[in-house]
């Protein structure tokens, strides 16, 4: 977890760049853990990252093929595509969908730069330090899930984790202990929301100024963006919207606004009823948990399942298919 300070020091921009790159070439086994423990089984799912380190299943070439249009996704839980195999994420389907519309003229790649808990300042880091060697003919960032509420590197209390360094990470232990077999103290609650509702503002803000500096590099270097609002974002559409605005080649897209004017309908919303929902599965006790779990989540039709992903990149396509024309 990294907090969005320090965006101006290279050496840590760097730093973050270097440690948020995942493995090249290798295969993992995970589940869904935002769910309960009686899922851990059912949920397990399969993990590729391709030979340059994004989660994609197929290798990629870091001189752009000719005819090819590169869009590579930054983000957090749902640009990873967490509990879902590679080829049900958005950046997957999103790949495809472009691919049928535009019948390989151009041929476009969408790369899955996404990771668990991801923050702006990863973005900003990857980009300034990686990212421009791809060539990019398209950035799609999506941020503000957990950026308001990560007080620190390592330091996220509504999870009650500690730094992993110092005295304080003796606490750690003894705390997993305490929330497994007694939940959480409802003094250890009311003490952890109440330090990330002071804290909220300042969190929101820095979250802002980094977004900026990442949508005045990108546009500096002539690189169009997407920016993305979902459904988890704390963020509302209004104040990214206004973020975004002033930056030439910059997009924004509200998943809340697709998934209301674009409603799953007749036999597509039965469809959505019938697949887990983890928004309302979190944990063993699903209505006490989803009330206590700090983010503000939205019980919609947006649910990190294939289904919902598949939605998601058809509103993502139909934005992206005239920056793909005009270029």
């Amino acid at each position: 977890m990294v907090a969005n300070t320090g965006a101006e020091d290279p050496d840590r921009l760097r730093r973050v760049a270097e440690v948020n790159r995942f493995p090249v070439s290798t295969d993992f086994e995970s589940y869904d853990f935002l769910r309960g423990e009686e899922m851990k089984d059912p949920s397990r799912y399969r993990i590729h990252f391709n030979n340059m380190g994004f989660r994609d299943s197929s290798d990629r070439r870091v001189p752009k093929p000719a005819n090819t249009f590169r869009i590579i996704a930054l983000g957090t839980y749902q640009t990873f595509g967490h509990g879902l195999g590679n080829d049900e994420t958005f950046p997957a389907r999103l790949e495809r969908l472009l691919n049928q519309r535009f019948r390989g003229s151009p041929r476009v790649e969408v790369w899955n730069g996404g990771r668990h808990a991801g923050t702006a300042i990863i973005a900003l880091a990857r980009i300034r330090n990686e990212i421009y060697r791809y060539s990019p003919d398209l950035v799609l960032i999506d941020y503000g899930m957990v950026d308001p509420v990560v007080l620190g590197d390592d330091l996220f209390l509504h999870h009650a984790q500690l730094p992993e360094h110092g005295v304080l990470s003796i606490f750690r232990g003894p705390l997993a202990w305490l929330n497994k077999y007694l939940g959480q103290p409802q003094l250890l609650q009311r003490m952890t929301s109440k330090i990330v509702s002071l804290s909220k503002s300042s969190n929101v803000a820095r979250f802002k100024h980094v977004m900026a500096l990442i949508l005045a590099d990108l546009a500096k270097h002539h690189v169009p963006a997407v920016v993305i609002n979902s459904t988890m974002s704390r963020v509302p559409d209004a104040e990214m919207a206004a973020v975004t605005k002033p930056y030439p080649g910059a997009s924004f897209f509200s998943l809340r606004v697709w998934f209301r004017e674009n409603p799953p309908l007749g036999e597509e919303l039965r469809a959505f009823r019938s697949q887990p929902n983890w928004t309302e599965e979190f944990g063993e006790n699903a209505a006490t948990d989803v009330k206590r779990f700090p983010f503000e989540y939205h019980l919609d039709y947006f649910q990190y399942n294939s289904r919902g992903m598949l939605h998601f990149a058809e509103g993502l396509a139909e934005l992206i298919e005239p920056i793909i024309g005009h270029k």
